[in-house]
């Protein structure tokens, strides 16, 4: 902050010191990371279940902003409805069709076949399904005629909440190496770019 004169006063350097000073560990490390860019090997094998947890991220990111985009629809707080849009099209595109579809064909006939955690497949399948409604549901809802109406908006509300209660707990999961009885499920067939 400045004074009446114009100058920088006392406390605002202080202020700009602190947030200066607390920044230096990240710009190290960003610079440490930066110095270690040749020596990462982009054609290194990554595991199923290492993809999965990776891909778990991504869906955590989409559903805290439905969360925060909900949060603030139902407070009458400022949201576009391209927020929902445009999550819930990268929801279909990326956990949809490539996420659960590689679940689909590569994971679950691997339980299937070895009779290991069925009730979970057959869970997960449904799971997928009624995912997909939803998706459907928040776009159609998040387009600008039915966005303007408040029960549209309700609605909305209830179907990210739904979305948001169903992927919860799974995205919480690290992968299926991690389930009980499933150490060694997984083999040479389901890692790396076979995976993708």
């Amino acid at each position: 902050m400045t004074d009446f004169k114009g100058r920088i006063g006392r406390r605002s350097m202080l202020k700009a010191g602190v947030v200066s000073l607390a920044g230096l560990p990240a710009l190290a490390s960003a610079a440490s990371q930066t110095r270690n860019l040749g020596k990462i090997d982009p054609d290194a094998e990554v595991t199923a279940p290492e993809d999965l947890m990776r891909e778990h991220g991504v869906l955590n990111r989409c559903l805290l902003i439905h969360e925060e985009a909900a949060r603030r629809l139902r407070d009458k707080g400022e949201v576009s409805p391209e927020v929902f849009k445009q999550t819930v099209e990268f929801i279909r595109s990326f956990i949809e069709e490539y996420h659960e579809r590689n679940e689909e064909k590569c994971i679950f006939p691997v339980f299937e076949a070895r009779k290991k955690l069925l009730e979970l497949v057959r869970t997960l399948k449904t799971q997928h399904k009624a995912g997909r409604e939803l998706t459907a549901r928040i776009l159609r809802l998040s387009t600008s005629d039915p966005f303007r109406s408040p029960d549209s908006r309700t609605q909305l509300i209830t179907s990210c909440q739904s979305f948001i209660r169903m992927y919860r707990p799974r995205e919480s999961r690290v992968g299926y190496g991690s389930l009980p009885g499933t150490p060694n499920s997984f083999g040479p067939q389901t890692s790396g770019r076979a995976w993708r």
